[in-house]
């Protein structure tokens, strides 16, 4: 009986484990568990910025330089083997990465075949020259030069009758800098070693092919000099451009459906590219309307924007100057993102429509930020307009979002300005002109939600 009682109770047990396995099935195991975080530093990227400077201070030069003779005298006139040098200049790394620089001559005009009888050099305090294909310089961050350099030219003793009289014009220098391999990552110092110099162009079909020469996925610089240029319908098309020059380098964006460039003309398809411009001055439209870049990503830094644009894709703008004493300087249209950063406008009494969405009724969003910028209105208010004008076409949507934002002479409209839509926002800074709903408009200044 005491075998039979064991057996049982055997049995018994394992019908428990069973019992206990099956009302397991299915359900989820508890385990400890724990977290620990920690903060990442900020990710801040380096600024890259190259300035031509005066031989006796960091004042950014901005007039000619001249040639010269042993006396300092600029009137001269050039014969065979004679050597003339300019006045001194240095070059300033005004960024927080360090770079190399070369010397590029261009904007040369007038008879071409007298460039040929003359070699260009570089040359140093100490008298070292170098021709100028062949010089590079190297600065770390935020220093000067310590050489004054001197851009020299000499005439070939072989010149001949066939120069005599001929004349060069509009030469100019640019200073074309990249990465240097200096600053270190988690691997070292060579993750820049290849680092591609901009390519410098001072024609418009030089631009033309630098951009049909660049394939889609890849990213072109181009350094271009003083002069008007434009940006040919078509040309960027899925493709990365970055366009390099200075203030006196005037971008006609602006073109119509043949390809026809000037300011009155209209839209400029770049369809799929990304654009980006900087330091240069910008030309939209002196009258008509709906001039701009159409669907492509364009990014403005450092630059002068003269007349109107349409945008018809997301924009930036990066501590640009916009001039307007006849209309808006931005419509906004076909843009679903747009963002102003630090930057100045000197209009005549409006600045910025926000609206538009043709094609995309009740389906058309534009978010536009505005930070740190500054309205100044020549005309105090003659206008009668805000310094942005809000609109409803097409039913679309809009979210305003301004910071830090200052207004000088522009007009909080009224119901009596002749919109009867118009809803009154006591603001110069913006206006609700076609009386726009919240379900359409959302408005947010310096973190607080006013509409």
């Amino acid at each position: 009986m005491k075998k039979l009682s064991t057996k049982k109770a055997l049995l018994a047990s394992v019908l428990s484990m069973v019992l206990c396995m099956t009302m397991l099935i299915g359900s989820t195991f508890a385990w400890f568990t724990d977290t620990a975080t920690v903060g990442v530093n900020t990710i801040q990227a380096g600024e890259l910025k190259v300035q031509l400077v005066a031989a006796d201070s960091d004042t950014e030069l901005t007039a000619p330089l001249s040639f010269r003779d042993v006396n300092g005298n600029t009137n001269i006139y050039w014969e065979p083997g004679t050597t003339f040098r300019t006045e001194g200049f240095r070059i300033r790394s005004d960024g927080n990465l360090a770079l190399k620089y070369k010397i590029v001559l261009n904007g040369v005009t007038g008879d071409a075949q007298l460039l040929e009888a003359i070699q260009f050099s570089i040359v140093k305090a100490d008298g070292t020259a170098v021709e100028i294909s062949d010089f590079e310089g190297h600065l770390a961050a935020n220093t000067t030069s310590s050489d004054v350099l001197y851009l020299q030219g000499t005439m070939s003793k072989d010149a001949g009758n066939d120069y005599k009289g001929l004349i060069l014009d509009g030469i100019s220098i640019t200073v074309m800098a990249t990465q240097d391999t200096v600053e270190q990552d988690s691997n070292g110092n060579t993750y820049d070693e290849n680092a591609q110099y901009p390519v410098a162009v001072d024609s418009q079909v030089a631009i033309d092919e630098a951009i049909e020469n660049t394939a889609i996925g890849e990213k072109t610089t181009l350094a271009l000099p003083a002069g008007t240029f434009n940006l040919t319908n078509g040309k960027a098309k899925d493709k990365n451009i970055t366009i390099m020059g200075n203030k006196d380098t005037v971008i006609d964006v602006c073109q119509n459906l043949d390809g026809e460039s000037g300011a009155n003309s209209g839209m400029n398809y770049q369809d799929g590219a990304t654009i980006f411009f900087e330091g240069v001055t910008i030309l939209g439209q002196t009258s008509g309307n709906y001039g701009g870049i159409v669907r492509a990503t364009t990014i403005y830094k450092d630059c002068t924007i003269k007349g109107k644009l349409t945008l018809y894709g997301d924009t930036t703008f990066i501590n640009c100057k916009f001039e307007n004493e006849n209309d808006y300087s931005i419509w906004t249209w076909g843009a679903k993102n747009v963002t102003f950063d630090t930057c100045t406008f000197e209009t005549g009494g409006k600045a910025i429509l926000l609206y538009g969405g043709a094609g995309n009724e009740n389906t058309h969003t534009t978010v536009m930020t505005v930070n740190n910028c500054v309205f100044n209105d020549s005309n105090n208010g003659a206008k009668g307009k805000a310094a942005i004008e809000t609109g409803n076409d097409y039913g679309a949507t809009y979210t305003l979002t301004v910071n830090n934002t200052t207004v000088n002479g522009f007009i909080a409209r009224t119901s009596e300005d002749g919109r009867p839509n118009l809803i009154p926002t006591n603001s110069t800074l913006w206006a609700n002109k076609d009386g726009m709903d919240t379900a359409h408009l959302s408005v947010t200044i310096n973190g607080t939600k006013v509409y």
